[in-house]
This record gives structure tokens, C-alpha cells and sequence, in this order.
């Protein structure tokens, strides 16, 4: 295992636990029925399982609950309405289902779920309508299709009995029928099961949003870095696409947003997802990226929207299929990438290579043989945590780079205090005080008869010096200013004092602090310096500042009485 690679298995076990343990405490699991010609005996069922009601049903075409009579003809849910000529081919109609349960407890309460059927129905037991989504109506005109998940309480007659009734109408949407079972629990544990999934996907939609803004944010404030940028789409999109599937908390937070919107949306952020997917796998270097490939990309993204904003809902059938079609071909290629990327060794490849298998087979269960969206979202989630780890660990790793090289470029290599690089971006841009309460002075520092050390005892004892007086003046002012090289033997000191510290009394003390003994090679040298300052406060420049202060200084140096360097053995 290389190193790139180890420094991500702790955060990706982290990760993939969270997954596991989130899905697992979430997904409940519901054992078939089975039922046969519309009846089901349910003595022995244990109320705290969930059953889904499959099987044969009675079914009424053209026909709702008022109008039903005698027995329908059998029909096995998930049941798919045929287009009609009636209806210019197209799935549209209404009509009625009907079962008979026995064997229910009569003092018990039951609840029936329902999470996606439609696009409008009542629910009745023992006539009495539990849940509805929509108006169900024999016409278009006073038909309202509305898509979300509710869950209904009954209770059985006094003999345990329960006939369910399901009233449903169609005049919008391409598919129609009754193509999901309903769900059958006790009270209890049904209600539990609806609110622990409502506030996982809510808390899924938090997360990818809350991924999606700070990657946008990130690209936003470093520009030339796109990885983030894709990442934070893909991450939005998937939390958009939470927002109008599943339970839909969209219409908990917008109740009025209209049925054909909700699914617009839902298909625009499915069929987005692709092409943005591509553009983050090239960002990521785990595909390289031929001419056309962008363009294909761009293409796809484009069409995209156009065709969800653009076409009657009726079209979205025959575009899907020919859009999954399309998306198959293409995932061809990318394999043929990874493939190629992986014998090229190209780093961390092969692990990315797991995990977009992983997240493909999902994908194409939860499309094509409707396994639970739990299952996409969470293997969605390791993906874009994983993702998330990398791309923040490149951002901090290149901010670190980064810095680190602005550093040395201010800062003087020999006394490590900032050059005059730095006080060239001060006089730009200004100081910005430390301690607003404190006066700021500036004070010019030039070492005594430095050149003479220097030809008397040579560079290397120059340079120590130099070292060690830099070092004493860094000391000396802590956090409250700067150290600067102005050149040579000259330094600029920026110090913060407090109101009443007279900085006469200051500059005393950075003198005798100079004077002291400065050893170098078993040697020691004694130092003097002129120093001149002036007030960096107010309206004062800094240019200013230094030109007051070097005059000061200069006139420090004349009223000194020697300036002669000993040296003692």
C-alpha cells in the first residue's frame, strides 16, 4: 500500500463505519405476503414485522370506490397500467383495488405506508380514508397529482377484518398503476421507522449540502483549484436530488411547490450527475481526459437540463431509456480509463476504482430493479467523504506549500527576521496594529562600526553578529511589532508600547541590550548602535516614519563618544 493511500484508511474505515452503521440502523427490512386471490390471513404474522401487501389484488379499471360491485379480476402487485388508445397511448385512467386482511388483533392499531405510488390516490379501511395523496378524479380537469410518502393508521373490525380499497387516478405522468406494495406494521414501530427515515435523509441532505457550499466556497477563494469546484456540485446536486425523492422534505419545507416541478427536478439532478461526475474523475487525474471527452461532457450536462425544463413529463420514458442507453456506452470508456489508469499505476487508482464499481452497481439497481435509495445515498456518501478527505488534504497541502514560500520570500535567510521585501508590502498596504490600545513607534537601528568587524575579523564573525543582534531585537519586542533588515547592519523595529511607557526608557534598554557580549568562536565582541525613532501612529506614513527615524538615528551616531569595536581575548 503506497503512502497516499495510508495516510486516508483511518479516515476512510471512519467513513465507511458511519455508513454502515447509519444504513444499518435505518433500513428496515419487509417480508413478502404473498397474497392469493385478494384475501390474507395474518393469525400468525408477528404485528412488530413489516409485511408488504403483494400479491393478488382485485382490480377495477375505469372505475372508483362508489362504483365497484361484485368481484374484480385478479391482478399481482406491483401492477403497471397499459397505454390507452382512449388516451392517446399513454398510461392515463383511474381505477380501484381492493383486499380483504383476517386475523388482525381487534384492540390493536395497525399502519399502512405508502412511499411512492400514484400519481393520486385514496386509501379506505373498512371505508374509512386513513391517507391520500392528490385528487383522484375520472378526468383531467379536476385531477391534482401530488408524490409523497404518508403513513395511515386503521384499526380492524371487532372479528380482526380489514378490506383496503385504493382509489387511483393518472393524467400526468408516464408510468401509472399500482407499482409499489403498501407496507404493513404495527403503529408503533411504522411511525418510528417514518420519522428515523425522515430525519436520516434530512441529515443526509445537510451533510452533502453543507460539502456541496464549502467546496464551491473553497473554489471561490482558490480559484485555480477545479477539483473542489466539481466536488462541491456533485455533493449540491445529490443533496438537491434527497430533497425531491424518497419522502421528499421538500414539501415539508414548501408545501405548495407544484407535483410536475418536484419531478422535473428529480430527473434534471439525476441526469446531471453524470457529466459532472466525469469532469471531478479527470480533476482527479484518475482519468486522463481526451479532446472530445470534455466536450461530450459539456454536451451531456447541457442536454440535461434542456430536456427536463424542455419536454412534456409524458416524453421522460422513452428519453430516460434512451439516456441510460447513451450513459452505458460512455461508462464503457470509463472503465477502459480505469483500466488503463490501473496499469499505469496510476496512484490510488485502483482503490477509487472499488469504490465507483460499488457506487455504478447501486446505481444501476436503485434504476433498474428499485432497491431501497438508502443504499445509493449512503455509498454515495463514502464516495464523496472520500473525495472530500483527498481533495481538502491536496487544498491544505498546496496552502502549506504556498505559505511556506511566501515566508522565506519575506523573510531575511541570514537573520531570519523579515527583509525589505516585506516592509515594501507594509509601505503598500500598511501595519496592522497588534494592540489597538498601545503606541506604535518605529525606530531605525544601525550597528556601529560593523564594516570595520567585518574587514578586521572577517565575514563569518560579521554574519554571527549580525545573527545575534537580530535575535536580540526579535526577543526584545515579542509579539508586539516587527523586526526588519533594512540592509547591511541596518534594522527596522516596529514596537507596540503601552501609553504611559516612555519609549525613551525603551530605546535605553535596547541599547544596553546591543552592548551586551556577543560570543563567536570562543571570542567575544562588543557592540554599540545608533538608534533613531519616530511615532507610527495616526496619520504617519511609514514612509514617513522611516525617514524621521533615520535622521534620528544619524544624529544618535554624531552625539556618541566612540564607535570603536573591542575585541577581547
Amino acid at each position: 500500500m503506497n503512502s497516499s493511500i495510508k495516510k486516508y484508511v483511518i479516515p476512510m474505515f471512519i467513513i465507511v463505519f458511519i455508513a454502515v452503521f447509519g444504513l444499518s440502523s435505518t433500513l428496515s427490512i419487509s417480508k413478502n405476503s404473498d397474497i392469493t386471490d385478494a384475501q390474507l390471513n395474518l393469525e400468525e404474522w408477528q404485528s412488530s414485522d413489516f409485511l408488504l401487501l403483494n400479491g393478488e389484488w382485485e382490480y377495477f379499471p375505469n372505475a372508483l370506490k362508489s362504483d365497484i360491485s361484485g368481484t374484480g379480476e385478479f391482478v399481482t402487485i406491483p401492477h403497471l397500467w397499459e397505454p390507452s388508445a382512449e388516451y392517446s397511448n399513454q398510461p392515463y385512467g383511474y381505477a380501484t383495488y381492493k383486499m380483504q386482511l383476517s386475523g388482525l388483533d381487534p384492540d390493536l392499531s395497525y399502519a399502512l405506508h405508502i412511499s411512492d405510488l400514484g400519481m393520486a390516490y385514496n386509501l379506505y379501511v373498512n371505508d374509512r380514508l386513513i391517507m391520500h395523496n392528490g385528487v383522484v378524479s375520472r378526468d383531467e380537469d379536476h385531477f391534482v397529482p401530488e408524490w409523497k410518502s404518508k403513513v395511515g393508521v386503521f384499526y380492524p373490525d371487532e372479528l380482526g377484518n380489514s378490506t383496503i380499497i385504493v382509489e387511483i387516478s393518472n393524467f400526468t405522468y408516464y408510468k401509472a398503476g399500482f407499482w409499489n406494495p403498501i407496507q404493513l406494521g404495527n403503529t408503533e414501530s411504522m411511525t418510528s421507522e417514518h420519522h428515523e427515515r425522515l430525519l436520516v435523509e434530512s441529515i443526509l441532505f445537510g451533510w452533502f449540502a453543507a460539502i456541496g457550499l464549502f467546496f464551491i466556497l473553497l473554489n471561490a477563494l482558490s480559484k485555480h483549484e477545479k477539483k473542489s469546484l466539481h466536488l462541491g456540485v456533485f455533493s449540491l446536486l445529490i443533496g438537491l436530488r434527497i430533497l425531491v425523492t424518497g419522502h421528499k422534505i421538500i414539501l415539508d419545507l414548501a408545501p405548495a411547490i407544484p407535483w410536475e416541478i418536484i419531478v422535473r427536478a428529480d430527473y434534471m439532478f439525476g441526469m446531471f450527475l453524470f457529466p459532472v461526475f466525469g469532469f471531478l474523475m479527470f480533476r482527479m487525474g484518475y482519468i486522463k481526459p481526451l479532446y472530445w471527452t470534455r466536450y461530450v461532457s459539456y454536451t451531456l450536462g447541457v442536454l440535461a437540463i434542456l430536456s427536463t425544463v424542455v419536454l412534456p413529463i409524458f416524453y421522460y420514458q422513452s428519453f430516460f431509456q434512451c439516456w441510460t442507453y447513451l450513459i452505458s456506452a460512455i461508462s464503457i470508456y470509463f472503465v477502459y480509463m480505469f483500466a488503463k489508469s490501473i496499469y499505469e499505476k496510476v496512484e490510488g487508482v485502483l482503490f477509487m476504482f472499488f469504490i465507483v464499481i460499488m457506487l455504478g452497481t447501486i446505481a444501476i439497481s436503485e434504476f433498474f430493479f428499485g432497491i431501497d435509495q438508502l443504499y445509493l445515498y449512503y455509498s454515495i456518501f463514502i464516495f464523496v467523504s472520500y473525495i472530500a478527505v483527498m481533495v481538502a488534504d491536496d487544498f491544505l497541502t498546496i496552502k502549506k506549500k504556498q505559505l511556506s514560500l511566501e515566508t522565506r520570500i519575506i523573510i531575511d535567510p541570514l537573520t531570519n527576521v523579515y527583509n525589505r521585501l516585506y516592509l515594501n508590502q507594509l509601505i503598500s498596504h500598511g501595519y496592522a496594529k497588534i494592540n489597538p490600545d498601545f503606541i506604535t513607534y518605529l525606530l531605525f537601528v544601525d550597528i556601529n562600526g560593523f564594516k570595520d568587524t567585518n574587514d578586521q575579523f572577517g565575514h563569518v564573525v560579521g554574519d554571527e553578529i549580525l545573527i545575534t543582534v537580530a535575535s536580540r531585537l526579535q526577543n526584545f519586542i515579542g509579539k508586539h511589532g516587527a523586526v526588519i533588515r533594512y540592509g547591511g547592519d541596518e534594522f527596522i523595529v516596529i514596537i507596540e508600547v503601552e501609553k504611559d511607557q516612555d519609549i525613551h526608557d525603551t530605546i535605553k534598554d535596547l541599547h544596553q541590550l546591543i552592548e551586551d557580549r556577543i560570543h563567536v568562536f570562543n571570542q567575544d565582541y562588543l557592540m554599540t548602535a545608533a538608534i533613531g525613532y519616530s511615532l507610527y501612529d495616526g496619520d504617519i506614513t511609514l514612509d514617513d516614519a522611516i525617514r524621521v527615524s533615520d535622521t534620528h538615528m544619524y544624529e544618535n551616531k554624531f552625539e556618541q563618544v566612540s564607535h570603536t569595536v573591542k575585541y577581547h581575548d
